[in-house]
């Protein structure tokens, strides 16, 4: 968290310095901009494991449940209250991680007193993140009023950071502490980058399959972005809600069919210069 506070610190700092100009008769607009975003990662594992298929073949999944924040430098050039075209240019800081559980093949495990029993299997998979971008769009506002309008343009991001937990699991029940996995059910000769399988604790119903930097992350991602925004002119100053689409271009990792597409819902504080 010190290289947040250093960069929020920046920010505030950067911001003050410009914060006594008519924002009606200026030509370039420079704000901070503080979001919420949603990642979206759709993907298939191939990783070749010819003792379980359902492990280690072709496995798809979705990381659907997930959540993140934005912070950043705005900056628009030829806006004022007046004008239809902006160019805008955005850099920023952002964390985000995600989850998601895929059910599995049932696992037959066997009581001390004989009775077999089928317990429902899942995979569990997270990732999370953190990347500095860069934005660069154009903005339109089509109507009279000048405050709704439109963006559209490219987005860079550099990923510092990234964290990725695969395991594999049996729905613990503390009434029936027996119903467990009973052995490492894979073929430890194919496993993800050489990482050793392991049981997750004591217990014996959870199973780690991997865990450490995403393997054959491609750091560098590129996407197009379009969105809508509000301009809402306060005395000195603009307020300007909005919501934008992050399209990938790259994929997540080079080994790997995984694409990252995000929501951003923003709020940019903006003052003349």
């Amino acid at each position: 968290m010190t290289y947040l506070k250093t960069f929020t610190s920046f920010l505030f700092a950067f911001l003050f310095i410009f914060t006594s100009a008519d924002a009606n008769e200026s030509t370039f607009w420079f704000g901070i901009t503080t979001g919420y975003v949603v990642p979206i990662h759709i993907g298939t594992f191939n990783f070749a494991n010819p003792s379980d298929k359902v492990t280690f073949g072709q496995h798809s999944f979705t990381l659907g449940t997930g959540s993140g924040y934005y912070i950043g430098l705005n900056g628009l050039i030829f806006q004022n209250k007046e004008s239809t075209n902006s160019i805008g240019v955005n850099i920023g800081y952002s964390h985000t991680s995600s989850y998601s559980d895929t059910p599995g093949d049932n696992y037959s495990s066997k009581k001390s007193n004989g009775e077999n029993i089928n317990s429902a299997t899942y995979f569990s998979n997270s990732f999370s993140a953190h990347s500095i971008s860069a934005e660069f769009n154009l903005h339109y506002k089509p109507f009279n009023q000048y405050k709704l309008g439109v963006k559209a343009g490219l987005s860079t991001t550099y990923i510092f950071s990234s964290n990725y937990d695969y395991r594999y699991e049996l729905d613990f029940d503390e009434s029936n502490p027996e119903i467990k996995f009973t052995d490492l059910p894979f073929d430890t000769a194919h496993t993800i980058r050489g990482y050793h399988p392991r049981f997750t604790h004591s217990y014996q119903t959870g199973i780690q399959l991997y865990k450490g930097d995403l393997p054959d992350l491609t750091p560098l991602q590129i996407s197009l972005q379009a969105g809508i925004f509000y301009d809402i002119f306060l005395e000195n100053c603009v307020l300007t809600p909005g919501l934008s689409y992050r399209f990938p271009i790259t994929t997540l990792t080079s080994s790997q069919s995984w694409r990252v597409s995000e929501f951003y819902f923003t709020s940019t504080l903006q003052f003349s210069i």
